[in-house]
């Protein structure tokens, strides 16, 4: 186990957190959650320089709100089971200007490897190679256009 003092880590619900931070992560998150504007600016308040995070995000002025129901799962059957929902980027940096983000830096996200794709979970990601040598990621239906992002407060 790796042991530094100066270092913290906290794995939780950002509501329940209390303490200031100066960098905070969240990875594959934003996507999962029915929306991101108040976890985002609880987020921020306790932030001090640098929020890095990755999502689903369009370049255009849309979102895209995307239940998944997998019916071969036991949550399934009676409901949806989760979000894949795709922001708008545009809407995103505007909203965290708004909430005091000084600096917005983003990145797309290159997949480098091949994943193929399995008939066992119809939702689990593959990629499938362009004829540029890029890689689409996709995952049931959905086209997986992560952008890593980098918020300066």
């Amino acid at each position: 186990m790796w042991n530094n003092s100066k270092i913290k880590f906290v794995h939780g619900d950002v509501f329940a957190v209390e303490e200031k931070f100066d960098i905070s992560i969240l990875w594959k998150v934003l996507s999962w959650l029915p929306s991101y504007d108040k976890m985002l600016e609880k987020l921020i308040s306790l932030t001090r320089e640098n929020i890095f995070l990755s999502s689903l995000f369009y370049d255009g002025d849309i979102d895209f709100e995307i239940k998944v129901r997998e019916y071969q799962t036991e949550r399934g059957k009676t409901g949806f089971n989760s979000y894949y929902n795709v922001y708008s980027l545009p809407h995103f940096t505007d909203y965290v200007k708004s909430l005091g983000v000084k600096c917005i830096d983003v990145t797309d996200f290159e997949i480098s490897l091949d994943i193929p794709r399995t008939t066992k979970n119809h939702m689990a990601t593959y990629t499938e190679r362009l004829e540029n040598g890029k890689r689409l990621q996709i995952s049931g239906a959905c086209l997986m256009n992560w952008k890593i992002v980098r918020l300066d407060i």
